[in-house]
Order: C-alpha cells, then sequence, then structure tokens
C-alpha cells in the first residue's frame, strides 16, 4: 500500500469525463510497459489507498476509487503510487515478511524511481517526483502528521519526512532485510 495505513475517503472525488479519461489513459501505459501485471482500478473502494496483491496466481495493482479520483492527486502522484506498487511485483529488494512473494515498501519505492521510471521512460511517459510527492503529501495530509512507529525506526516507510526526502534525493534504496519487522 502507498500508505501505512489506508486513508479515509473524501466526500467530494473528481468524477469528471476528463479525470476517468486521465486514469484509464495512465493505466493503459501500464498496462503496454509491464504486460506481466494486472491493473484495475476498484471504483467502488472509497479508501485512499492502493495496493499490489495476488490472488490465484494473478498479479495484480489496485487502484481504489478514493485514490483515483482525489482532487489533490493529480497525474504525477498517479504515476508514481502505481510505479511503487508496481515495485512491489518487480523490486528484487528485501520482501515483507508476512507476504514473501511481494518486496517491502522501501524496495517497491527504490525500484519506482529507478528501474520503474526507466521503463516507462522507453514509452514516452514518465513523472516527477517532486509534484508527485507534493500531491501525495497534500492529499493525505501526512505534513502535520508525524508517522515513526516505535521500534521501527529502521523503515524510511514510516516516516513521511525521511522518505519523502530519501526519494528527493534519489537515495532510496533496496535493502537486505525490511525495517517494518
Amino acid at each position: 500500500m502507498i500508505f501505512e495505513q489506508t486513508r479515509n475517503a473524501l466526500e467530494s472525488q473528481n468524477r469528471s469525463a476528463g479525470r476517468y479519461a486521465l486514469v484509464e489513459k495512465i493505466l493503459g501505459i501500464f498496462r503496454t510497459s509491464f504486460p506481466e501485471l494486472n491493473f484495475r482500478i476498484l471504483d467502488r473502494v472509497t479508501a485512499v489507498n492502493a495496493q499490489a496483491s495476488i490472488l490465484d496466481n494473478v498479479r495484480s495493482v489496485n487502484l481504489f476509487g478514493g485514490l483515483a479520483y482525489h482532487p489533490e492527486i493529480g497525474r504525477d502522484a498517479l504515476v508514481f503510487i502505481l510505479l511503487h506498487e508496481t515495485g512491489h511485483h518487480l523490486s528484487r529488494g528485501c520482501r515483507l515478511p508476512w507476504m514473501r512473494e511481494l518486496a517491502c515498501d522501501c524496495a517497491a519505492d527504490c525500484w519506482a524511481v529507478t528501474e520503474g521510471q526507466a521503463q516507462l521512460q522507453k514509452n514516452n511517459s514518465g513523472f516527477a517526483i517532486e509534484p508527485a510527492l507534493s500531491q501525495i503529501e497534500s492529499a493525505a495530509n501526512l505534513k502535520s502528521r508525524v508517522s515513526v512507529k516505535a521500534g521501527r525506526p529502521a523503515c524510511s516507510f514510516l516516516n513521511w519526512t525521511k522518505r519523502k526526502r530519501r526519494l528527493m534525493n534519489a537515495k532510496a534504496d533496496v535493502r537486505d532485510a525490511c525495517g517494518m519487522i
């Protein structure tokens, strides 16, 4: 998931024809760029989040409607979020302790801004990291929140300020062990 906790749905969503077209265009680019994965929008799930999942050996990236139609989430944030979730499947980094088939969040971040972004650029697409992170920060109200969990300081995913700084400075890295355990 892009956030450590699911964010609550908003009463106001951008479900205009233009927004639907943007979301479908981005999903189309991802389907072409990463054909081994199933990309789908779970339109009726109003949570502000996304997730990588595996069900019956089908590897999927699920974009929840609450995130896809969030008025503060723009194209750059959607692309980064989808790359992050794709990175859970395709990164060679450390694995989640509770689901060894998926890479941890730090590895997914690293893959998103390196290999994932490079693959999208081959298809004449991409994103800008600074606006992506600003959109995410605003939509999830992360600036005013301290998200460090006691006993888990090693994982930058759980500390938005540190995570953002690492992504902005291209210092996201893959670790041998997940800092979330």
